[in-house]
């Protein structure tokens, strides 16, 4: 009798397989002992939290890739003759393969949302990058959500409306000290030496790497 191939779904992302895999899936997977991957580890990974019974030593991975020849693969394709087999592709899971539940959170008519996952942190530069380039291609198209979403537009609206807030509070400071001090070169002369102290504040901040937004947000009222 002529071998099965079974594609199996993977998941992208740290998600269990039995909380998005469909149980059809989940039950064929311990029956299958030869295995078309595209990396031994994360297949074996896979594998195992999919509820693979026993030692995944135990099966035979045959590893497929862009460094695979052409004669390995026709080798390979040999054994389908025989035996039942899965590939496991890194590509990720397709919607329509989903649970139901999942799927209808996911998918609403000609609307879909997409799952975005960042390898760096939620509020680093990178990631306010990355989303600010995604608003770009979606070009008004879609939204985008998230705290890192929220961070990109926090950033944004405190550094449009800094200069405004920096005005007022240095108006209103000269006018207080102007008609609370005797000497009216005074509050020129110290708002000017807290202008120097931000000024050199920032700029070793910007040279040294380590500036925050929300401090060159406040940094005049730091100061």
């Amino acid at each position: 009798m002529n071998g099965r191939l079974f594609l199996i779904p993977t998941p992208l992302g740290d998600y269990p397989p039995n909380k998005v895999l469909p149980a059809p899936v989940l039950d064929l997977i311990p029956t299958i002992r030869l295995w078309f991957v595209e990396e031994l580890r994360t297949a074996r990974r896979f594998l195992s939290a999919a509820g693979w019974k026993g030692h995944v030593e135990d099966l035979e991975l045959l590893e497929i890739n862009e460094h695979t020849s052409r004669e390995q693969i026709e080798a390979y394709a040999l054994r389908l003759g025989t035996e039942d087999a899965g590939l496991i592709s890194e590509a990720g899971l397709p919607a329509e393969m989903l649970p139901d539940r999942i799927y209808q959170t996911f998918r609403h008519g000609d609307e879909s949302l997409i799952a975005v996952f960042f390898d760096s942190s939620t509020s680093a530069d990178e990631t306010v990058s990355a989303v600010e380039q995604i608003r770009t291609i979606v070009d008004g198209k879609a939204y985008v959500s998230g705290i890192s979403a929220f961070i990109a537009d926090l950033r944004n609206l405190s550094g449009s409306e800094e200069l405004m807030y920096i005005v007022i509070a240095v108006v209103l400071a000269i006018v207080v000290m102007l008609l609370l001090l005797d000497n009216w070169l005074t509050p020129f002369l110290f708002l000017l030496s807290i202008g120097v102290m931000i000024i050199y504040n920032l700029g070793t901040n910007i040279f040294l790497g380590e500036i925050s937004y929300i401090t060159k947000a406040l940094s005049a009222i730091l100061q």
